[in-house]
């Protein structure tokens, strides 16, 4: 059982399919970083626990309360519970990595950062419900939000290929490629906004700008120690694959995009076109 409260309460926003399942899970080799994995639906339609709506010190400590307790166990998928069950859990050298510290222990003793890791749902239930976001701030210290950004053009290509494009865009009349595409845009677009008004509570990192230094940055945003094994642990465990060609359509239609949401904006355009050279390019 953790001794303290969290210092922190940190929810991933963003879409599917974005690094978010690997994110969670080397925030959870950390000694001190407890992860729920999922679990919206037990979570979200419960105004005992949901503190997003009708916000109160008391429904935030139940939440927090709830979700460590949910994160010792649980099943894959949307049910959720602990990261251990999640697909990134499945690669033995993060196994191994978490194991060689931690045994099997799943509740870690003392919590200073709770993250949870339901990115999709919880920016559809607060864009959805106009949460207020400000007035929680005034009143809570410790909540935060993070979102990865993998190159979109591969978070666009990856949620078609699991079908996790329904979750972004329910119909479309044109290119779906495009339509998931400007989905996922109009997400990194939100977050940006909302960082660039409450800058200490929106952190984001670039999928191709991935280093150390950045996760230090991270744990000092969510208020863990920077601790040198972990470090280690993340760096070494930070294994992303790029199966997907761009063609050089889709990089014609990225690049349009992220002019038409980012042009006034080159501080945010400027990371987002250097992943046009990121992968190779097939004709079409």
């Amino acid at each position: 059982m953790n001794k303290s409260a969290p210092e922190t309460v940190c929810l991933a926003l963003g879409p599917y399919r974005n690094l978010t399942t690997l994110t969670a899970s080397l925030l959870f080799l950390h000694p001190r970083c407890q992860v729920l994995n999922h679990g919206s639906d037990r979570i979200l339609p419960d105004p005992r626990i949901n503190f997003l709506l009708d916000y109160s010190d008391a429904r935030f400590e139940a939440f927090v309360s709830a979700a460590i307790e949910l994160s010792a166990s649980g099943k894959r998928g949307r049910y959720g519970g602990s990261i251990t069950l999640s697909h990134a859990f499945d690669d033995k050298q993060i196994q191994d990595a978490y194991s060689s510290r931690f045994k099997d222990v799943r509740v870690k003793e003392n919590i200073d950062c709770l993250f949870w890791k339901e990115s999709l749902r919880v920016t559809d239930f607060i864009r959805k419900h106009n949460v207020n976001l400000r007035e929680i701030f005034e009143q809570n210290d410790k909540l935060r939000f993070l979102m990865p950004i993998r190159n979109p053009i591969d978070c666009t290509l990856s949620n078609l290929k699991t079908g996790r494009a329904k979750d972004l865009v329910e119909e479309s009349e044109g290119s779906l490629f495009t339509d998931v595409l400007d989905a996922i845009l109009q997400d990194i677009d939100w977050f940006l906004s909302l960082q660039a008004r409450y800058p200490e509570r929106f952190f984001c990192f670039y999928e191709n700008a991935f280093n150390r230094e950045m996760v230090c940055e991270m744990a000092e945003f969510l208020r863990l120690d920077c601790d040198p094994g972990w470090v280690d642990d993340v760096m070494s465990n930070y294994n992303i694959r790029h199966p997907y060609e761009h063609t050089n359509s889709m990089k014609t239609i990225y690049a349009g995009l992220v002019k038409q949401y980012f042009e006034s904006r080159p501080q945010a355009r400027r990371p987002l076109e250097t992943f046009l050279d990121q992968s190779g390019c097939a004709d079409g």
